[in-house]
């Protein structure tokens, strides 16, 4: 969620899962003469759509306040003190895509295999065991059904 001042007593929230629906479509009108569309093309585009579902639940009554009273956030950097929280809200995206489409759900464990070390979790590592252990499974099945 990203929550920005309107005025002195408003907010305008924007949500994750919309940035995600905004990624989708970016996605799918991806390429032109001078470079290809992103293949397999459902795929990319599912995982660009769906890659920031997993906290649609807190993002829709949200649990923790930053110093401002205000729901945690990416505008402000907040966000990051969810900790576990945030971490679940990734394996749940990945969870929920992996149900639809195998090789959608690659794209949002690379991302957040990757992304996690850059970030001070205290549950990183756990996490990170997870999501390759997630990414193994994923690719097997993935080339079992190819």
């Amino acid at each position: 969620m990203m929550a920005y001042p309107y005025d002195d007593a408003r907010l305008i929230l924007a949500l994750q899962i919309e940035h995600s629906r905004v990624a989708g479509y970016f996605a799918a009108h991806w390429g032109n003469q001078k470079f290809d569309r992103p293949e397999p093309y459902s795929s990319v585009v599912l995982a660009a759509t769906e890659h920031d579902i997993g906290g649609w639940e807190w993002e829709m009554k949200p649990s923790t306040l930053n110093d401002k009273g205000l729901p945690l956030d990416y505008h402000d950097g907040s966000f990051k003190y969810l900790g576990q929280l945030r971490l679940d809200f990734y394996k749940n995206s990945v969870d929920r895509v992996l149900t639809r489409d195998p090789d959608a759900a690659m794209l949002p464990v690379s991302f957040y295999a990757r992304l996690v070390p850059n970030r001070a979790y205290k549950d990183g590592e756990d996490f990170l065991g997870e999501f390759y252990r997630a990414e193994h499974i994923i690719v097997n099945h993935t080339l079992a059904a190819a």
